[in-house]
């Protein structure tokens, strides 16, 4: 043991810790990393590797081991001397980009920009890339399932009117859920939903509508000198007063009146026709 004597205190005081033996003892690994395993001993781990770091371990003697790497994102890699930290993914590829837009991943490591229109929607379509949609007045974004939305105006049905303005869509009924036309010919293909005013000289046919839902209306109202008549198309039938007309084309209703009026219902989806209301007398063949 090395001494030194204390001339404050008039002792000798123990110093250092001198080669062959101090009161600490232990065994030392060359090139190991020494931790103290009690009040006066020590001891080291194994010869560091590459990247090997002394960690602690709370309660516990410190261990040497390297620093996990996970699973994706980070890689590691250990030197002599060095702990080297990489993103796996290389953002490197970004640098360099300008301006401003949509950036795309076209491969591993490299991007690319694409630049947005004024006033434009972006969408992914199939292909998993962004794309810009253009909207103009009332216009929406309709989605359409497994495939790419695209932009639509609102569908007017019968009795509806639709509007599209700068910012807006004005949905509004068109009076009455029927709309009416003024037949001044002589054959009208009716479309259900609407009434019409059969208004000529000569007789004026009007032809049921090709397809009808159940609890579709026309209505007919005679004006004109030479009257009108009903037809119907293949498969069709009229129900009225009792009675059923042909079915098919060769079946038809003719008022015995020209101003007698009419309201039909289809009553099975496009084939069949049932007369609700009526002024004057049929003739039903």
């Amino acid at each position: 043991m090395a001494y030194k004597y204390n001339p404050f205190t008039g002792t000798l005081d123990r110093v250092g810790v001198s080669a062959g033996g101090s009161g600490i003892s232990g065994t030392l690994t060359a090139n190991g990393a020494v931790y103290a395993t009690g009040v006066s001993t020590i001891t080291s781990t194994a010869a560091l590797t590459d990247g090997q770091l002394l960690i602690g371990d709370t309660g516990s003697n410190p261990v040497a081991g390297t620093l996990t790497q996970p699973a994706s994102g980070i890689t590691i890699t250990n030197g002599a001397g060095s702990i080297t930290f990489a993103l796996a993914d290389d953002l490197a590829g970004l640098e360099g980009l300008t301006g401003t837009g949509v950036v795309t991943r076209t491969s591993a490591n490299s991007y690319a920009t694409s630049s947005i229109a004024n006033n434009q929607v972006l969408i992914g379509d199939s292909g998993n890339v962004v794309q810009q949609v253009g909207l103009s007045n009332g216009e929406l974004l309709i989605g359409d399932t497994g495939g790419t939305p695209v932009g639509a105006t609102l569908t007017a049905g019968a009795g509806i009117s639709i509007t599209n303005g700068a910012g807006s869509i004005t949905v509004a009924s068109s009076g009455g859920g029927l709309s009416w036309t003024e037949v001044t010919g002589t054959s009208q293909s009716m479309a259900v939903g609407n009434g019409y005013i059969a208004n000529n000289a000569a007789q004026v046919t009007l032809t049921l509508p090709a397809s009808a839902a159940v609890g579709d209306v026309v209505r007919v109202a005679g004006k004109g000198a030479g009257g009108w008549k009903i037809a119907q198309n293949a498969s069709q039938t009229i129900r009225i007063l009792g009675s059923t007309t042909t079915s098919g084309v060769t079946g038809q209703i003719v008022p015995d009146e020209d101003i007698a009026a009419i309201e039909l219902v289809c009553t099975t989806a496009n084939n069949q026709w049932t007369a609700i209301s009526m002024m004057g007398n049929y003739t039903v063949t």
